[in-house]
């Protein structure tokens, strides 16, 4: 499930994307993605069994935020280059981080010291940096994309995926 969280709108430059990000409102947002959490919870095909968010860049960000919103509900996290806040007190999911090693949005120094900050909370985290990249290296739409890391972050995340939720 993949809530749109543009409204139908959509960027194809980086100008584009921070004007869209600019004009967002952020509570409304955080509560389009918590009714898609209770949705997908909810379906027959979840059947009960935990779930897993995958956030990219700002959908990360507010993936990191519904963690304690949302203890029961999502058991697993995975990051593609981008972080958040929160005190991840309630949340017993696992985290899995994907991060490129030169990125203009999230300073590769605070990639180990999030990490740091989650097992601190006694919170289940692994996070990888990968050599050579930039933000966007998963996407092959962008130019940033590294086909080899996101390969190798794909298995990460199938793996991960595969153990935490079956």
């Amino acid at each position: 499930l993949a809530p749109d969280l543009y409204n139908g709108e959509v960027a194809t430059t980086i100008a584009e994307a921070k004007k869209l990000r600019s004009k967002m409102d952020r509570d409304a947002v955080r509560r389009q993605i918590a009714a898609a959490v209770d949705q997908l919870v909810a379906s027959p095909e979840a059947g009960g069994k935990p779930i897993g968010l995958i956030g990219f860049s700002l959908g990360a960000f507010f993936a990191f935020g519904l963690l304690d919103k949302k203890p029961a509900g999502i058991s697993a996290l995975v990051a593609h280059y981008g972080l958040g806040g929160g005190k991840f007190v309630k949340t017993k999911a696992a985290i899995l981080g994907h991060f490129a090693e030169d990125d203009d949005y999230v300073p590769v120094h605070e990639v180990p010291e999030f990490e740091e900050k989650l097992r601190l909370a006694g919170k289940r985290a692994a996070f990888h940096i990968y050599p050579g990249t930039r933000h966007w290296f998963c996407e092959p739409d962008r130019p940033e994309y590294d086909p080899q890391a996101a390969a190798l972050a794909w298995e990460r995340t199938l793996e991960f995926l595969e153990e935490r939720l079956g």
